[in-house]
């Protein structure tokens, strides 16, 4: 099967999810920073990273724009995209971490898991602000970013 990727579309597409995700990280930075979170607003936030962030953003990523790269312009190990894959890993770890944590909160009155909670969430929305900005200054800003075509040959299970 042959699929023919615009990686230029892509990359924009790409570009303007970070910006919703900026935006949410905003919002989490306000809702960790108060004194007693509320935990139905943390709650939708981890549910939003969950969704958009990993099962819609990094899946764009991960299935459409990187093995684009890898297949076609270098290969993964040592490479830029072994870098953001590797983070992604880690966002997943904090997303799950943050989710467990705040049901012992919730569900189990567990006030120290509460304060992990703002822990591991604070260290998400450090760790996607850094990672943006290596994909929006660095990755997506190479030269082959101005490649409007790629074509890359898959097969399919």
């Amino acid at each position: 099967m042959v699929i023919r990727v615009n990686v230029a579309e892509v990359v924009d597409n790409l570009v303007k999810d970070h910006d919703v995700i900026l935006s949410s990280l905003k919002v989490l930075y306000k809702v960790i920073n108060t004194d007693r979170p509320d935990p139905n607003d943390v709650k939708l936030l981890i549910e939003f990273f969950d969704a958009f962030i990993d099962k819609c953003h990094h899946a764009k990523e991960e299935f459409i724009l990187f093995p684009t790269l890898n297949l076609r312009l270098f290969p993964f190990e040592g490479s830029p995209v072994y870098v953001m894959v590797s983070e992604h890993g880690i966002a997943r770890y904090l997303i799950r971490m943050s989710s467990e944590l705040l049901r012992a909160w919730v569900e189990g009155g567990d006030e120290g898991a509460g304060q992990a909670l703002i822990n591991y969430l604070r260290l998400l929305a450090d760790h996607l602000t850094q990672h943006i900005k290596k994909e929006n200054d660095v990755l997506f800003q190479a030269p082959w970013r101005w490649i409007t075509w790629l074509v890359v040959s898959r097969l399919m299970a």
